[in-house]
C-alpha cells in the first residue's frame, strides 16, 4: 500500500465527513475507503479496534478489518492536525449503523465506565477547527 494512496484516501474521508455535517458513521468511512481502492476485507491479523479513548480501552467505537484501514484512520488524524482541525466523536444510536448497513457484534456500551470485555459505543463523526 503506497503512502500516497493512504493520504489521498484519508483526505477523501475528511472531505466526506466535513460535507456530511456531523452525521458520518464508520460505515460511511469504510465505503470511502473501498471507493478509493482500500480493501475492507479482514486480513490474517484480524480486526483493529478503535477505542473511545485510552481511559476506556474496552469501549470500542469501531473495528477496522485490516491494517490498511487502520493506516488510513491514523492518516486522517495527521491530515487534520496539519490543518489545525480535530475529529469529534458524538455518541449516537445503533439505528444509525443499522440504516447504514453494518453493526458491530459486541455488546452495547450503556455508559462510559470500565468494562472487562470490549463493548461497542456507536458514534458519528464530525470535524471541527481546533480552538
Amino acid at each position: 500500500m503506497t503512502d500516497n494512496k493512504i493520504i489521498e484516501t484519508a483526505k477523501a474521508c475528511i472531505k466526506f465527513i466535513e460535507e456530511d455535517k456531523g452525521n458520518s458513521s464508520f460505515v460511511n468511512i469504510e465505503r470511502i475507503m473501498e471507493q478509493s481502492g482500500i480493501s475492507t476485507q479482514e486480513d490474517e491479523k484480524g480486526g483493529w479496534f478503535v477505542p473511545w479513548d485510552i481511559e476506556y480501552e474496552n469501549i470500542i467505537v469501531w473495528d477496522f478489518n485490516n491494517g490498511a484501514m487502520a493506516e488510513v484512520w491514523r492518516a486522517i488524524f495527521k491530515c487534520l492536525e496539519a490543518d489545525n482541525k480535530i475529529m469529534e466523536l458524538q455518541v449516537s444510536q445503533p439505528l444509525v449503523y443499522l440504516v447504514d448497513g453494518k453493526v458491530l457484534t459486541l455488546p452495547l456500551a450503556k455508559s462510559l465506565r470500565q468494562y472487562k470485555k470490549p463493548h461497542w459505543l456507536p458514534v458519528v463523526l464530525s470535524i471541527q477547527d481546533n480552538k
